[in-house]
């Protein structure tokens, strides 16, 4: 089942948090490209920009723990 949508687009996270029965604010989304992270932090994700692994290590715990 193809969605036809792509990460610049709000509705897919809809989408993908429906099927996975979890709000937004349980989901944690990473990407490598700041302009892919706006759409998921719109509804509410958490967000990682993921640079290089020292810096993911120190942010993801951070990201774990907030609410």
């Amino acid at each position: 089942n193809e969605v036809h949508l792509c990460k610049k687009d709000e509705r897919i996270f809809a989408y993908v948090l429906k099927k996975i029965k979890k709000k937004p604010e349980e989901c944690l989304f990473i990407d490598d490209k700041e302009k892919n992270l706006i759409q998921a932090r719109k509804v509410g994700m958490k967000t990682i920009l993921f640079t290089d692994l020292a810096t993911f290590k120190k942010e993801l715990p951070k990201k774990l723990k907030a609410n």
